[in-house]
């Protein structure tokens, strides 16, 4: 497994934070994992890592667009039409904003097994991340588990699906229901491109 943490604004720190979740999940299952993290969450190193290792499972965290996915200082990953190749054979979870509006179907087109994001921008509340970076977080543990694609995106909606469920009720602030269609947002926006029933070849 490989994984992208870039650290240098408010949002890259969230996500860096909790994607620790994550490695140490992939520990547990002795799954060896590459960290790219802080400035090493750059196209350099993230492209020598992968002709190295040949991951079953990249998991991209940072800044992104339509057709791109961004590292350390919103540097540019993996674009479409220059090197969406370098998915080829992986699973890919990209937790950016809208990458999988294009740059995910290219990159299924040209090899990559299943493709995992979003098709608009990727919301949280830092002062409610836990509402929305734990459903996230289980597209990627979900996998690690042994899940197939499909599998992992469902069992994250369905977590969306109970945090709204509860946030509905009367007894919750109103101040805590105005996330309800921040949180219904992301559910909507995530996708799961590619082979629904990819898994990880180790957790077969």
């Amino acid at each position: 497994m490989i994984i992208t943490r870039p650290n240098h604004d408010f949002a890259t720190k969230y996500l860096f934070h909790w994607s620790q979740f994550v490695i140490d999940a992939a520990k547990k299952h002795r799954i060896p994992v590459i960290d790219l993290k802080g400035k090493l969450a750059n196209r350099k190193e993230l492209t020598k890592s992968i002709r190295k290792t040949s991951p079953d499972f990249i998991f991209i965290n940072g800044h992104g667009d339509d057709g791109l996915v961004a590292g350390y200082n919103n540097r540019i990953l993996v674009e479409v039409g220059d090197n969406e190749r370098i998915f080829s054979g992986a699973i890919v979870f990209s937790r950016s904003c809208r990458s999988a509006a294009k740059l995910g179907k290219s990159c299924v087109k040209k090899g990559t097994r299943a493709y995992i994001g979003y098709t608009d921008d990727f919301i949280f509340y830092s002062d409610e991340a836990a509402k929305f970076l734990e459903p996230s977080n289980l597209i990627a543990t979900s996998l690690l588990n042994g899940n197939t694609a499909n599998q992992a995106d469902q069992k994250s909606k369905d977590a969306y699906a109970k945090i709204i469920k509860k946030l509905k009720t009367t007894r919750v602030p109103a101040k805590d229901r105005e996330l309800i269609p921040y949180l219904q947002w992301d559910m909507e926006k995530q996708v799961c491109l590619g082979n629904d029933n990819a898994r990880l070849k180790n957790r077969l």
